[in-house]
Formats: structure tokens, sequence, C-alpha cells
């Protein structure tokens, strides 16, 4: 028994309320759903809301709102998003480790060339910065959520005031690599990740709009 446009709509309502806004998952879940209360609809010969709360009972813990260490208190999604999330957040958080660690050793290869450039390092990281800072809004202007935009703006926050340190320290010692001699390894670390990290961000940022290009052929 097939569901009609009016109790497909229901079921939408219901998950936005449960906080289900994502939509790269959304039409996943509310198929799943749809699906199940179909065939109860048929096996029992049920009403569309009796199956309905029957089916969503079911589905309810998976959409209670949880918050964590990985991503911060702050952040609160539905429980089936964050652990979904959470392997994309550590797939790129491990990438961007090893990343770093390869970047730093050509950086501090290249440190007298960097000692006698401090301004183009600043204005690199700037830079960085401001790309990230358009990227981010343009996602918060976006009409739907995704969870890959979710990932950008989590991380685009996360990375924002690590920023201001080196451009601060560059800013105010033109001669910061040379001082710190042989126990530049954290700054060199700290660069080079702020480096990689959006590097990796943009594909968040890309598949956030794939996503609503290809949801949006479904609504």
């Amino acid at each position: 028994m097939k569901l009609n446009e009016t109790q497909i709509n229901t079921i939408d309502a219901v998950l936005e309320k449960s906080g289900v806004v994502y939509i790269d998952y959304k039409f996943e879940i509310l198929d799943h759903i749809a699906t199940e209360v179909e065939e109860l609809m048929e096996e029992r010969q049920e009403r569309f809301e009796n199956a309905f709360a029957v089916v969503l009972e079911k589905w309810e813990p998976k959409f209670k709102i949880a918050s964590g260490a990985t991503f911060g208190y702050l952040w609160e999604i539905p429980e089936i998003f964050m652990q979904k999330v959470k392997k994309l957040y550590w797939q790129k958080m491990i990438l961007l480790t090893l990343a770093s660690f390869i970047l730093m050793g050509i950086l501090l290869l290249m440190k007298k060339y960097l000692a006698a450039n401090t301004q183009g390092v600043m204005c690199l990281l700037i830079a960085l910065l401001v790309v990230q800072f358009i990227g981010y809004v343009k996602i918060r202007l976006s009409k739907y959520k995704t969870s890959f935009g979710f990932l950008y703006k989590q991380q685009f926050l996360a990375f924002l005031f690590m920023y201001f340190i080196p451009i601060h320290l560059l800013s105010n010692d033109e001669k910061l690599f040379e001082r710190f001699g042989d126990a530049s390894f954290p700054i060199f670390f700290m660069i080079a990740t702020l480096i990689i990290a959006p590097i990796m961000n943009f594909k968040f940022y890309k598949k956030h709009f794939v996503q609503i290009k290809r949801s949006t052929k479904l609504i």
C-alpha cells in the first residue's frame, strides 16, 4: 500500500520537528520509515496514523539529541547523525595530522627562506582564513542543511582562533622563526596544520553543495 503525498509530508514534518534536517540523510531515513509504514499497513490492515505511530516509536531513540567531546557540547544534533559525522570527522583528523607532519618537515627544510619572508607566511594565513570565512557564510546562508555543511562550520570555528596565534606572533616579530631556533617545531606544526586544514575542509564545502543539488531534485 503506497503512501500518498499528504502522508509523506506528515512523515517529513515529524522528521523536521525531531531535528532530522540534514538532507543528505533525511530522504534516506524518510524512505526507510515510509517503507516500514507501508508494510505495516499492508500486513495488519492498519490506518496510516496507527502504523506511523508504531514505526516512529521504534525510530525515536535514534532522533534523541546528542552532544559530546568530539565536537564540543555546544553542538547538538540527533544521535543518528552524530555517529555518521563522527566517522567523517575522525577520518579527516587522522589524515590532517599525518599531512601536517609531512608539511612541517618540508617547512623546516625551508626554514631560512620562511625566516626571510615572514610577512608572506602571515599573508598566506590571513588569506586562508578569509577564504574559509567566505565559505562559512555561504554555507550558513544555504537554504538546506547537510552533514558536510555541519562539519565545515564546526571545523572552521574549531580552528578559527588558532589562526590568530601565528598571525599575531608573525606581525610582532619578523625574526620569529630564527628566534625559536631548534624549538620551532610547535609553531611550524601549527602553521602546517592551518595550511592543510582548509584544503581538507574544502571537500566538506564542495560536498555540501553537491548534496543540496542532488537532494533538491527530489523535493
